[in-house]
C-alpha cells in the first residue's frame, strides 16, 4: 500500500508542477496583455491640435470660398445679362439698318 501512495503522492506532485508551470504562463501571458494595452494606450495620446487646426481652417476657408463662388455666379448673371442685352441692342440696330437697306434698294 505504501508503494501505491507514492506512486499517488508523485502523480499528485508531477500535477502540481504542472499546474505551477501553467499558472507561470498565464501570468506571463497577463503581463504581457498589461504590458501591450499600455503601450496601446500610450499610443493613444497621439497629439491631434495640428490636424484639428488645419480641419479648422479648411472648414473656415470653405466657407469663404462659398461666397467666393457666390461673388462669381452672380458675377456672370451680370455679364450674360449684358450680353444678352447687347444682343437684343444689335439686332434692333440690324432691322434699323435693314429697313435703311432695303428702303435705298426699293427706291
Amino acid at each position: 500500500m505504501a508503494e501505491v501512495c507514492k506512486d499517488i503522492d508523485a502523480a499528485l506532485a508531477a500535477l502540481n508542477n504542472k499546474i505551477d508551470a501553467q499558472n507561470g504562463r498565464m501570468r506571463e501571458l497577463e503581463r504581457r496583455q498589461k504590458e501591450c494595452c499600455n503601450q496601446k494606450s500610450k499610443d493613444n495620446d497621439t497629439d491631434l491640435s495640428g490636424i484639428l487646426e488645419r480641419l479648422k481652417k479648411a472648414e473656415t476657408d470653405i466657407l469663404d470660398l462659398g461666397g467666393v463662388l457666390g461673388t462669381v455666379i452672380d458675377d456672370l448673371k451680370d455679364v450674360l445679362d449684358s450680353i444678352s442685352e447687347h444682343n437684343d441692342n444689335a439686332k434692333e440696330s440690324q432691322n434699323i439698318f435693314s429697313t435703311i437697306l432695303g428702303f435705298f434698294i426699293d427706291e
